[in-house]
């Protein structure tokens, strides 16, 4: 999806990563997420409160609370800010 994009020119922005995570995440994609994650990160762009709950969600679900905290105390360290709220 993301290289379709780029090659209609189309810069994709962080509603759409966060709509790429989303769906990753619904289909039990944790390790493809992840990437969407960096990969959207590298592009300068910052994860929203949308994207980082949607990966706290599929955390908790997944019983994995500590992995939850792991990746909030992550980005908000590497930005140093709490997570976008646009």
């Amino acid at each position: 999806v993301l290289q379709r994009m780029r090659d209609d020119a189309v810069r994709p922005n962080e509603v759409t990563y966060t709509a790429l995570i989303a769906g990753l995440l619904a289909h039990d994609r944790l390790p493809d997420a992840d990437a969407a994650l960096r990969r959207m990160r590298a592009e300068r762009l910052q994860p929203t409160v949308v994207t980082v709950s949607t990966f706290i969600k599929a955390f908790v679900q997944r019983n994995q609370p500590d992995d939850a905290w792991q990746l909030l105390a992550a980005l908000c360290s590497a930005a140093d800010t709490p997570p976008s709220t646009s």
